[in-house]
C-alpha cells in the first residue's frame, strides 16, 4: 500500500497489447544538428521524441547528459535556439511533466489499477469497534487513533480519484507514443489531470508517514489490553504502509513532493532544470 513515485526520466521501450509501437523516431535533422553543435565534450544527447506544438511554434526538448549533471535546451523545428524567456521556461517544464506520461506507461498503468481503498473499506467495521473501545477505555489515545483513522479515510477518498487520473494519463501517454506531438489543447488536458493525480497519490503516502508513530501506539495498546485479534489485523495494515524511516531515495522523492504539494513551491527537479537551461539569455 506504499506510495510509489514515477520518474520523468524512466524510459519505457515497449507498450504491450494493442497499443504496441516501435519507439524509433527520427527527430528533425536541423534539431539533431543543432543539439550536436551545442553538445559539450563528454556529454550524451537525448532529444525527447515529441514535437511540442505549443505557444504558436514547433519545439523540441533536449537534454545533455554529463554523468553527474545535466543541461537542457529548447530548439525549434528548424534548429533555431530561442532566447531565454518565460515561453522557454514553460516549454522546459512542459517537456519534464509530459515525460511522466510518455516515459512511464507501465508505471501509470500499474497505478491506475491500485485498489487499496477497497481493501481498507473491509476494515471499517473493525475501526468503528476500536474507536469506541479507545473512547471508553483510554481517551488519552484518541488523537493517535484519529491519525490512524484519517489515513484510512484519506486512502478511501483519494485512491479512486487517483486511479481515474492515472488512467487518463496512461491514455494520453499512449496517444503521444502514436502521434509524437502535443498541442496546446492536449497540453491543457494533460495539465488538468496531471497535478491533482500526483497530489492524490502523494497525500496518501504523506498520511502514512505522518501517522506512523500513532499507529504503533494504537496497536501496542490493543495488544496490552488483550485485544489481540484486533491488534493483529491492524498490524497487518501497519506493516504494509510506509514507516517514517524512509530509504535515502524514498526520502528524497518524498521531500520533493512535500515541497510541491504541501509547501506550494516548485519541485527540486524543476528548479534544477531551470538553472541548467542552455538557451541564451
Amino acid at each position: 500500500m506504499s506510495l510509489e513515485v514515477g520518474s520523468a526520466e524512466r524510459m519505457v521501450w515497449q507498450v504491450t497489447g494493442e497499443e504496441q509501437v516501435m519507439l524509433i523516431y527520427e527527430r528533425p535533422e536541423p534539431v539533431k544538428k543543432r543539439a550536436e553543435q551545442l553538445k559539450q565534450p563528454g556529454e550524451k544527447v537525448y532529444i525527447q521524441p515529441l514535437e511540442f506544438r505549443l505557444y504558436g511554434g514547433s519545439y523540441f526538448w533536449v537534454r545533455f547528459d554529463h554523468g553527474n549533471h545535466d543541461w537542457y535546451l529548447i530548439v525549434d523545428k528548424d534548429g533555431n535556439v530561442p532566447r531565454r524567456d518565460q515561453k522557454v521556461d514553460d516549454l522546459l517544464i512542459a517537456g519534464l511533466s509530459v515525460g511522466s506520461a510518455y516515459n512511464d506507461l507501465n508505471f501509470n498503468e500499474k497505478m491506475s489499477k491500485k485498489k487499496d481503498d477497497l481493501i481498507l473499506k473491509k476494515y471499517l467495521p473493525l475501526f468503528r469497534k476500536v474507536k469506541e473501545y479507545i473512547s471508553d477505555r483510554n481517551p488519552a489515545l484518541q488523537t493517535d487513533y484519529d491519525q490512524f483513522e484519517k489515513l484510512v479515510n484519506t486512502t478511501i477518498e483519494l485512491q479512486p480519484k487517483m486511479r481515474k487520473g492515472f488512467k487518463e494519463i496512461e491514455r494520453l501517454g499512449k496517444f503521444f507514443h502514436r502521434k509524437r506531438y502535443i498541442t496546446d489543447e492536449l497540453y491543457e488536458e494533460f495539465r488538468e489531470v496531471h497535478y491533482p493525480t500526483a497530489k492524490y497519490g502523494f497525500l496518501q503516502g504523506y498520511e502514512q508517514v505522518k501517522s506512523y508513530p500513532a499507529r504503533k501506539k494504537v496497536i501496542s495498546y490493543l495488544f496490552r489490553s488483550g485485544k489481540v485479534v484486533w491488534a493483529l489485523k491492524l498490524l497487518y495494515l501497519h506493516i504494509n504502509f510506509w514507516s517514517d524511516k524512509l530509504e535515502s531515495e524514498q526520502q528524497k522523492g518524498f521531500d520533493n513532493m512535500h515541497r510541491i504539494f504541501i509547501e506550494g513551491k516548485r519541485g527540486e527537479v524543476e528548479e534544477y532544470m531551470l538553472r541548467h537551461c542552455r538557451n541564451p539569455e
